[in-house]
């Protein structure tokens, strides 16, 4: 006579799990079976899961695709089936308590170029080890908004050094991943997601654990942990068991609302393009490991977080059909935002309240610093001016001083010099080389 009361919406389940049934409807990557007893299972896997992150009630958990084993691993949910994350651990554990310590605002400046000979020992790398950003490309100076919205590995690497290996472990406890002995010991690990997750000591994250950490960015920075059941009653209702879920302050509420915003970029600028529907705001980040052996999106909206995976039961690497390019945001970003279409019909277009205790300021986004009459004349446009948020009292304080006015003779683009005629003198506006990066060489000034 005991009725469970279960916060799985049964339709979503449903429609998810033949999504995910179907993904080769939806994505093209190369599949094959590994034998388990009698049935032949696809590879490569899926795992996702959805929630309200809020009131921590789990609509679905999809743990697999096609014929699977009874003893298979849930990989939406399992303890057991902990995979890396790659770079979308970045907002969890870099820039989460970078900004939330107040090390650093979203428009703050790190370098990204190659690692000095000192950097490449210190940050744990040795000969053989290439370190480099998924695009071959160094940047320069750029703002933390830039370097997570196009998932800059150099840039991470340099901020976990910045704020320190334990700071970024114990945030990223916070938001619920598990760390073994010597992923807590590792810079990559801890800034990119390349987790040990050695057999015998599995760590990392799966899909539920990524939707409840991502979550935290929508929720004022509590965490809130998932729960399947809200009671259980007896043949008579009376309830015999209530589940409310635990919640835990991981940033503050400012903090959050920061990440939030700076976690839309990649949706709207790159590699989750993939991820985003309607008018619904939507923010979130991908991952890939090294190999692309494991592929993820985990993300948010106003109402729901949501994390998918895709991988091999048998670490190996995912390979699309024919040449097109294996990425997190056209596989896994394009099953998220199949599945978080449904849960989402109906529900109003929103977008999140900001919290009180942030300010905006004009910012130079070539210095970081507070924008000037100069930074609006920049040859490449005004749009070198940006409004960002700050946390109250971490506003520069100091103006920019990347851009420079420069008198040049306007017939060779040189300086101007005592013997340059008056009538050939004009004044330009530069960039400061000390600021080079983002910037072609017309424009920089020694």
């Amino acid at each position: 006579g005991l009725k469970i009361y279960t916060t799985m919406d049964k339709d979503l389940q449903d429609y998810s799990q033949d999504i995910i049934n179907n993904t080769s409807k939806y994505i093209n990557i190369q599949e094959y079976t590994i034998k388990s007893g009698d049935i032949d299972v696809v590879q490569p896997q899926v795992g996702a899961a959805i929630m309200d992150y809020r009131s921590g009630e789990v609509k679905t958990i999809i743990g697999g695709r096609g014929d699977l084993p009874p003893t298979s691993y849930n990989r939406g949910a399992s303890l057991g089936f902990l995979k890396p994350t790659g770079s979308a651990i970045k907002p969890l554990t870099v820039y989460a308590p970078a900004i939330d310590m107040k090390l650093a605002n979203a428009s703050s400046l790190i370098n990204d170029t190659p690692l000095t000979d000192e950097e490449f020992k210190r940050f744990g790398f040795s000969n053989g080890d290439v370190v480099k950003n998924v695009d071959g490309q160094f940047r320069g100076p750029i703002t933390l908004r830039t370097a997570l919205t196009y998932s800059v590995n150099i840039a991470a690497l340099k901020l976990e050094d910045n704020i320190g290996k334990s700071n970024g472990v114990e945030y990223g406890k916070k938001f619920g991943l598990i760390f073994n002995k010597r992923s807590q010991e590792s810079l990559s690990a801890i800034s990119l997601g390349e987790f040990d997750n050695d057999p015998k000591d599995k760590d990392g994250s799966n899909p539920l654990y990524m939707a409840a950490a991502y979550g935290t960015f929508g929720n004022n920075g509590i965490y809130t942990e998932p729960i399947l059941y809200t009671k259980v009653t007896d043949r008579t209702g009376k309830v015999i068991l209530e589940r409310t879920p635990d919640k835990r302050k991981v940033i503050s509420p400012e903090a959050s609302y920061i990440l939030y915003d700076m976690l839309k970029g990649p949706v709207i600028n790159y590699s989750g393009r993939n991820a985003k529907f309607s008018d619904m705001p939507v923010a979130g980040k991908t991952g890939t490991s090294e190999g692309n052996k494991n592929l993820w999106f985990a993300g948010l909206t106003p109402y729901y977080s949501a994390a998918v995976w895709i991988g091999s039961d048998t670490p190996k690497e995912i390979k699309t059909i024919g040449n097109g390019e294996t990425a997190s945001g056209n596989t896994a970003g394009i099953l998220w935002r199949k599945l978080m279409e449904k849960v989402h019909e109906g529900l109003e277009v929103k977008d999140i309240n900001i919290p009180e205790g942030l300010k905006m300021s004009k910012v130079c986004l070539d210095s970081g610093k507070l924008a000037t009459d100069l930074c609006s004349k920049d040859p490449r446009g005004n749009h070198r001016i940006i409004e960002d948020y700050f946390i109250e009292g971490t506003i520069p304080n100091s103006l920019c001083d990347a851009h420079v006015e420069v008198k040049i003779n306007r017939l060779n683009g040189k300086r101007a010099t005592e013997n340059t005629p008056k009538d050939l003198i004009e004044t330009r506006v530069f960039i400061s080389k000390a600021y080079a990066g983002s910037v072609t060489d017309a424009y920089m000034v020694e």
